[in-house]
Formats: structure tokens, C-alpha cells, sequence
């Protein structure tokens, strides 16, 4: 599903955005909103975002966004790298 919207002049200034990132922007915004919000993985929401997962994880560290980890996860990426 494709969704487009407009996003007004002013509200593109005040995210401190141009015209030319304002997608980017907004996209990043919400899906690390969804993240947090525990909707999204960081993996799906990196997706969303459209940047690799290394970067999205970098956006959360600079917001201060608390990241669970579990058992699971651990596990995951033992597999993962091995």
C-alpha cells in the first residue's frame, strides 16, 4: 500500500527540513515513534525509515531511546555471525 500526503511549508520549516529530506525526515520520525511505541522491530522500522538497520540504531542511541534486549535477541545474532 502506497499512502501519499502533503506536508505544509511551514511544518517542513519548523522539522528544520527542505523540501528535498522533508520525506526522509518524517519517515524517520515515525518509525521511531512505532518503534518505541513497540509496533515495529528495529529491523522493520529501520525498513520504514529506508536506512540501513546500523543507522536506525544509530538514531536511536542519539535520541536516547531505550532499546529492549532479550534472550532472543542474543541468540539471533549468535546465529547470525556464526
Amino acid at each position: 500500500m502506497q499512502m501519499v500526503f502533503e506536508i505544509p511549508d511551514d511544518l517542513v520549516e519548523a522539522l528544520g527540513a527542505d523540501s528535498c529530506n522533508a520525506e526522509a525526515r518524517v519517515r524517520c520520525d515515525l518509525a521511531v515513534h512505532y518503534y518505541q511505541c513497540g509496533l515495529l522491530a528495529v529491523g522493520r522500522a529501520a525498513a520504514f525509515a529506508g536506512m540501513p538497520r546500523g543507522d536506525f540504531e544509530k538514531i536511536l542511541s542519539e535520541r536516547s531511546v531505550d532499546r529492549p534486549y532479550q534472550a532472543s535477541d542474543l541468540a539471533h545474532e549468535l546465529n547470525f555471525q556464526g
